[in-house]
């Protein structure tokens, strides 16, 4: 089960003090709403994202029903730490780990559809060697002209869409 949900929320033109007033906001109707739920949930903000990190058993179905409920968040991104729990502990689940690197086979030459853990790496140095060799597919997205990579959050989008796009078909 999920230890940590990303929440994603809409942004419409909030800037500067209004954009932490509102996070704090948000922050605060998360924590009213989930005492509601089965579970021990604790809400925390951390560089500019919003984490709902859990404990225990909980309903997840219900969890996330009530998240989206709350305050206009627009997504809900399960989130695994490795320090929480280990690849191996998740592919033993049936998760299969798919990294974005410059040298891997191409994204659409990939079988994608199944459930898949995305691991994406800093956009200095990508995903460290260990990693690399931990994940079941090396990914990478074919580039044209002079663009030689992406910075990590288009990356992360890109494999994302391809993920749902092979799952669709």
């Amino acid at each position: 089960m999920y230890k940590a949900f990303l929440i994603k929320y809409a942004e419409i033109a909030i800037k500067g003090k209004n954009r932490y007033l509102f996070e704090d906001a948000l922050v605060h109707n998360i924590e009213y709403q989930l005492k509601n739920v089965d579970g021990t949930f604790h809400v925390r903000k951390e560089n500019g994202r919003i984490y709902v990190e859990t404990e225990g058993s909980y309903d997840y179905d219900e969890t996330v029903e009530t998240l989206q409920r709350v305050f206009g968040i627009v997504g809900i991104c399960p989130v695994v730490r490795l320090e929480d729990k280990g690849f191996e502990e998740l592919k033993k689940e049936g998760l299969w780990f798919v990294c974005a690197d410059m040298g891997g086979e191409k994204m659409y030459d990939l079988n994608l559809k199944g459930p898949i853990g995305l691991v994406i790496g800093n956009e200095g140095e990508g995903v460290s060697r260990l990693v690399k060799e931990t994940c079941d597919y090396v990914a990478s997205i074919p580039m044209h002209g002079d663009i030689d990579s992406l910075n990590a959050s288009v990356a992360a989008g890109v494999l994302a869409y391809e993920i749902v796009r092979q799952r669709m078909s």
